[in-house]
């Protein structure tokens, strides 16, 4: 089984995973990180300033798969 890991990134700092996660396909790893990344964007963005951006890589063996995205941007329009 791959094992699969998953940098996280706000901006400012990536933060590594050392670890990784064993999933049986790159599909399972994309469905992980999305997961992830909008579970850690919800603790994030409550009460957070009007924009955030995080991203997470998925990494096999080095090689970076996939990337996900997620960003807030709030604009005021009165």
């Amino acid at each position: 089984m791959p094992r699969y890991h998953f940098p996280l990134s706000d901006g400012d700092a990536e933060t590594p995973d050392p670890v990784g996660t064993d999933l049986p396909d790159i599909e399972a790893a994309r469905l992980a990180a999305v997961r992830t990344l909008l579970e850690i964007a919800r603790y994030r963005v409550d009460g957070a300033a009007d924009s955030t951006r995080l991203s997470m890589k998925v990494v096999e063996q080095g090689r970076v798969l996939l990337v996900v995205e997620f960003a807030l941007n709030v604009q005021a329009g009165w």
